[in-house]
């Protein structure tokens, strides 16, 4: 157990920032269908238990690429991590999540209880919350994440009719892939993958 002094270094706190850095892209890449830079967020042989998924990150990925494929909008809001440090090089690290995803009229939906008639029939908003509990190391300087364990609290299916309200004519839309205009800010700044 270490001391609180020995969190509060700036060390540790420069950690702490890194690790909620990791956290923070991998939403990012997940919203913006980014696959190439989820992979880097995770060190080899990791481990990912996320809802019917239980496997490696390889495995992950195909599926979210394929799962992803029919998600038009994806929006994860978190939490701040609170991370606790088991030594020098591995760290856990809970975040809270709340993600709403918008499901194409037609695609499966793989949640528990009962389905409401829509499903199937329109677009539906599936809205979750949970918990992220990461477990961190440091391996060649770097943090990433060696297993993820998703938490559910709830699950909320909402109806989106056809014809239902759009985002008006002349408002910047986001995207989920590199036109999304954050790609274009970063490379007007030079941050360019």
């Amino acid at each position: 157990m270490s001391t609180v002094a020995e969190e509060r270094s700036l060390e540790r706190v420069l950690d702490r920032v890194e690790i909620q850095d990791v956290v923070n892209r991998w939403a990012r890449a997940v919203d913006r269908r980014d696959f190439a830079a989820l992979a880097d967020l995770y060190h080899p042989g990791a481990s990912n238990n996320q809802a019917e998924f239980v496997g490696g990150v390889d495995a992950l990925i195909i599926r979210m690429e394929k799962r992803h494929a029919d998600i038009p909008y994806t929006q994860h809001l978190l939490g701040t991590p609170l991370i606790e440090f088991a030594g020098p090089d591995s760290a856990l690290s809970e975040t809270s999540a709340f993600c709403t995803q918008r499901v194409r009229k037609g695609t499966p939906i793989a949640v528990g209880g009962v389905l409401p008639d829509f499903v199937g029939k329109t677009d539906v908003d599936v809205l979750t919350e949970g918990r992220y509990i990461d477990r961190f190391e440091r391996r060649d300087g770097r943090w990433r994440i060696a297993a993820r364990t998703t938490t559910f609290a709830w699950i909320q299916l909402l109806e989106v009719p056809d014809g239902a309200l759009q985002v008006p004519e002349g408002f910047i839309t986001g995207t989920r892939d590199r036109n999304d205009p954050l790609y274009a800010e970063r490379a007007a700044l030079g941050l360019v993958d």
